[in-house]
Formats: structure tokens, C-alpha cells, sequence
């Protein structure tokens, strides 16, 4: 005999908790705060600029990709995660004030330091997501 599935005894799968409806807010916390413990272990590593960031995008971004065609994010929640990931890098002296915020998401070959925003990599995820689903035409 299979358990039902209910909000009180939810199946998870691939890391997401399903009853009869996700889990958003809880999904989206577990996701912000297991970001926050990335960013740290990667701020602890003692790398290069360059490195960090690099890391930065390989790791950070794809928890947020993850689960992204399941779990909708809010848009403030994107954009508080990119503060969280400024405010780290400001803690260790790899961004300053006095940077504008802009210069991070340049690409490196026009001088800037190529940090993916959680905001945009979230959107073009969404629209791969589209693109796959009907056929490369995207309608908006």
C-alpha cells in the first residue's frame, strides 16, 4: 500500500516537495538558504576574482535553474538573491561601492567581470523552457 500524498505527507522529488500543490515559499527558502551556504563556502576558498565569480556562476546558478520550470520565482526574490550575492562579494573586498552594480553583469571582454544575475538567468531559462516546448517559435 502507497502513502497518499497530501500537504502533511508530501512525495519529494528531485529535491522538490509535491502534495496537491508545490511548495513554492518552501522550496524557494530552502533554495535561498542552501545559496547562502554556497556563497560562503566559495567566499572561504580564498580564489582569485576571476575564480570566484566562475564559481560563482557554475554553482549559484544552476541551484536557481534547478528547479525553475517547476517552482515559479517572484521577482523580488530574484533580485534579493543578486543582492545577497553583491553584499558577499562587497564582505570580501571582490566588489566595491564605488563599482557600479551594471559593471558586474559585462562581460569580461567589454571590461566588466561577467556575474550572471539570478533575475536574467532566470528569464532565459524560462524562455528555453518555451522555446523547447513549442517547437524553437517563441510566441509572447
Amino acid at each position: 500500500v502507497y502513502p497518499r500524498v497530501t500537504d502533511n505527507n508530501p512525495y519529494k522529488y528531485l529535491g522538490i516537495e509535491l502534495s496537491d500543490k508545490v511548495s513554492k515559499d518552501k522550496y524557494i527558502n530552502r533554495v535561498k538558504k542552501s545559496i547562502e551556504k554556497t556563497l560562503d563556502a566559495i567566499m572561504n576558498k580564498g580564489l582569485s576574482t576571476m575564480n570566484t565569480i566562475r564559481q560563482i556562476n557554475s554553482d549559484v546558478i544552476s541551484k536557481l535553474r534547478y528547479g525553475s520550470s517547476v517552482v515559479p520565482w517572484r521577482l523580488g526574490d530574484l533580485d534579493q538573491l543578486d543582492k545577497l550575492i553583491r553584499k558577499k562579494l562587497y564582505e570580501h573586498k571582490i566588489y566595491s561601492k564605488m563599482l557600479p552594480s551594471a559593471r558586474l553583469y559585462i562581460g569580461k571582454e567589454n571590461l566588466g567581470l561577467g556575474l550572471m544575475s539570478c533575475r536574467d538567468e532566470y528569464t532565459k531559462e524560462l524562455l528555453r523552457e518555451k522555446r523547447k516546448n513549442t517547437g524553437n517559435v517563441i510566441q509572447l
